[in-house]
């Protein structure tokens, strides 16, 4: 069952390069790319904090896409479905903060990001783009983090609605400037029918979310 999950969850929609042949078992190890993307690049950093050396750099403005008209996000057709558009860009004040890696990575057979640079929005506390950096400290692959702020995820959600206007992430660019290989990790897919996805912080539920037999597919957990 946690296969199924996480594979539902993680696995992008689209992969440019990468390595589609990996089994399922390897998400919940660690040991595999999505696509391009390692499992603490998830949202801008989903590393261990005991696992790296954190150092200010300074604060600057950015573009970034903190507002985003779409959801679910969509590729783009002018460059092969690289990245994402088209879309909101504004300009914002971030946090410039780099992450060092304290010990080889995780990953087995895939060369560890010894550097993450991290642009940290100054109001909202989210990660928008990242840099990272080979052992080499060259620069290696650069992502882009999309993200809106609405009180529910689709205009007819039903269950997952808030009584305030909350950040949701639509869409995550991550692009290997060394190969040229892109992946987008979208949440949700633009392929999937519209449904309530993202249940953050719920306190009300339904016998039909602790019922598991009540579920007629494990999708139905995540995405």
């Amino acid at each position: 069952q946690s296969d199924l999950v996480w594979s539902d969850l993680s696995t992008p929609s689209h992969w440019y390069g990468g390595f589609p042949g990996m089994a399922n078992t390897d998400y919940l190890l660690g040991n595999a790319f999505f696509g391009n993307l390692d499992l603490d690049s998830l949202f801008g950093f989903a590393g261990r904090f005991q696992d790296f050396d954190f150092k200010f750099l300074g604060e600057k403005a950015m573009l970034a896409v903190v507002h985003a008209k779409s959801l679910p996000a969509h590729s783009c057709a002018a460059d092969g479905g690289r990245t994402i558009c088209p879309e909101d860009w504004e300009l914002r004040h971030v946090y410039v903060v780099e992450a060092d890696a304290r010990r080889p990575g995780r990953f087995a057979d895939i060369p560890a990001i010894a550097k993450r640079i991290l642009y940290i929005d100054s109001q909202g506390w989210f990660i928008t783009a990242s840099d990272q950096y080979d052992h080499d400290d060259k620069l290696w692959k650069t992502l882009a983090i999309f993200n809106t702020v609405r009180d529910r995820e689709y205009p007819d959600s039903k269950a997952a609605v808030y009584s305030f206007d909350r950040l949701f992430q639509t869409a995550l660019v991550d692009e290997d400037v060394q190969s040229g290989y892109s992946t987008i990790f979208f949440t949700p897919s633009p392929e999937r029918p519209p449904h309530d996805t993202w249940f953050i912080n719920q306190g009300i539920i339904s016998e039909r979310w602790i019922v598991p037999q009540r579920f007629t597919t494990h999708r139905e957990y995540f995405y």
